[in-house]
């Protein structure tokens, strides 16, 4: 059922996700199970980034928040790399779910 169930306001962008949801769930059940570290694996794999100090990474007199030359965990949310890689504006999303919200209080009240 698309996000615009009651069909009062168009929903473009909410119908788009809607129409990935599958893929995106098994993107991101992957993600989690390499996360996970189970199934006699040794141990979890993440996504990560080699980070090299460099002078951008100072602040005034503050220092990098990054360990040493290395791979850092790339800490991200799924939801938003799968947005950004099925160009899914998630702005726009939330904009249409209040309409949507509030087209349903509207309803209610009459």
């Amino acid at each position: 059922m698309p996000c615009n169930a009651a069909h009062l306001i168009p929903t473009p962008e909410c119908d788009r996700m809607l129409a990935l949801l599958d893929k995106i769930r098994a993107i991101r059940e992957f993600l989690d199970w390499l996360e996970s570290g189970k199934d006699g694996r040794v141990t979890s794999i993440f996504l990560a980034f080699y980070h090299e100090h460099d002078g951008d990474c100072r602040d005034g007199e503050l220092r990098c928040s990054l360990g040493s030359a290395s791979p850092e965990r790339y800490k991200f949310q799924a939801e938003t790399l799968l947005a950004e890689f099925y160009n899914i504006d998630l702005v726009k999303v939330e904009k249409e779910r209040r309409a949507i919200v509030e087209a349903a209080h509207r309803l209610e009240d009459h």
